[in-house]
């Protein structure tokens, strides 16, 4: 028993690249939250380019309600209003 204990400490403490595969994990919740952030960035981005994009649909068209006036007063008049 001692002795599978002695090759466990021995073997753990080895600068083997096999023991020290995962000895670099100290950086992995930094790029976790890094990931995190930017796809937070990215949904809030998102939203709002749908949201100026509905804002921008829902504009009244200015310009096709003076056309349309336009054209009605043509059908009631036969011609075209003065500027």
């Amino acid at each position: 028993m001692a002795a599978a204990i002695t090759l466990h400490a021995t073997a753990a403490s080895s600068s083997s690249p096999a023991s020290n595969r995962h000895g670099d994990t100290d950086r992995m919740p930094l790029a976790v939250d890094i990931v995190g952030i930017v796809n937070v960035a990215a949904a809030v981005l998102g939203f709002l380019a749908i949201a100026g994009l509905v804002v921008i649909a829902a504009r009244p068209d200015r310009d096709r309600e003076r056309e349309d006036e336009a054209r009605a007063h043509y059908d009631r008049h036969g011609s075209w209003p003065e500027d």
